[in-house]
């Protein structure tokens, strides 16, 4: 009878981590992104790993954040992601192992949130006893050569791009908070000085923000994932993600983005003639208890990761 052991992320060998991500398809090395999430997060992020007591193997990952509203201190919730279980311990044991697991942690007392891919339904289900979906998400990959960066041109409108570096952090932060009303001004900033981050602060005339975004160059991938992206309209919007490209003379093959289902077409203006904006279906955000308060959907033009944050 195969048995289970929690494992703390330090307890795990380099080559075991290796062999998980192989498994889970991953195409890089995540262990620094576990020391982004730790360090912006401190106690607020819980990390676990499930491995085979016989094998020693990784079968099974998951982690949870626990969110603040600004607004209302009282007001919190547990965001979860990364959920995956090995194709070969799929089943009714591993799965009652999870949620047992899980109600061992004191931020399952907050309402339960998280972008469920179908794989991922059914331990929500038996884990909150509910499946509330508040919105759908998908994606979109642009080969570079269905682009037309280079050619188009940018609508002024009185918009000015600084880099993050010539700006005040706090405008960055308030505006943050003005489409995503919880704590997570840590990790904001210490998610964009990435190496491979590259991002633009929009402003009016008066000096106001009216949009951030930000790309990550995944060079071994050939990936450039616009994430997250936000503005008060589409045209603040693609002038930040032209800036960026012109610009920074980032090295890829393919532009990603996760989106609402009604606002993937925003990017229509930046493909070539003949190229049609497209999407498929990502995950589905779920709740228990409550739905999300105060997320301005309207300005969201590219999520942040789904493995971290709601939107």
């Amino acid at each position: 009878m195969v048995k289970y052991v929690n494992q703390l992320l330090s307890s795990l060998s380099k080559p075991v981590l290796e062999r998980y991500l192989v498994a889970r398809g991953a195409t890089r090395i995540i262990v620094q992104d576990f020391d982004l999430w730790t360090q912006s997060f401190g106690s607020r992020y819980i990390p676990a790993f499930v491995t085979s007591k016989d094998s020693g193997e990784i079968v099974s990952t998951g982690h949870a954040f626990e969110y603040i509203n600004i607004h209302d201190k009282a007001s919190k919730l547990c965001y979860g992601g990364l959920l995956w279980v090995d194709k070969n311990h799929r089943g009714r044991k591993l799965l009652i192992h999870l949620t047992k697991l899980a109600a061992t942690y004191p931020l399952v007392k907050y309402p339960f949130h998280g972008n469920m891919k179908s794989t991922s339904t059914s331990f929500f289900r038996i884990f909150t006893g509910e499946n509330n979906e508040f919105y759908t998400s998908h994606y979109s990959f642009y080969d570079k050569s269905e682009l037309k960066i280079d050619n188009i041109e940018k609508k002024d409108n009185g918009i000015i791009l600084k880099k993050l570096s010539e700006v005040s952090p706090d405008l960055l932060t308030n505006y943050d908070q003005s489409v995503f009303p919880y704590d997570r001004e840590t990790y904001i900033k210490e998610y964009m000085k990435q190496d491979h981050c590259y991002s633009r602060i929009a402003l009016n005339p008066e000096g106001k923000v009216i949009g951030y975004g930000s790309i990550i160059n995944y060079s071994h991938s050939g990936t450039a994932a616009i994430q997250p992206l936000y503005a008060d309209n589409a045209d603040i919007a693609r002038n930040i993600v032209v800036e960026i490209l012109r610009e920074e003379n980032l090295d890829f093959q393919r532009l990603y983005l996760r989106t609402n289902e009604d606002t993937y077409t925003w990017l229509q203006p930046l493909l070539k003639d003949g190229v049609e904006a497209r999407r498929k279906k990502h995950s589905v955000y779920r709740y228990s208890k409550e739905p999300p308060k105060g997320f301005d959907m309207n300005k969201c033009f590219a999520f942040a990761s789904s493995k971290v944050c709601p939107i």
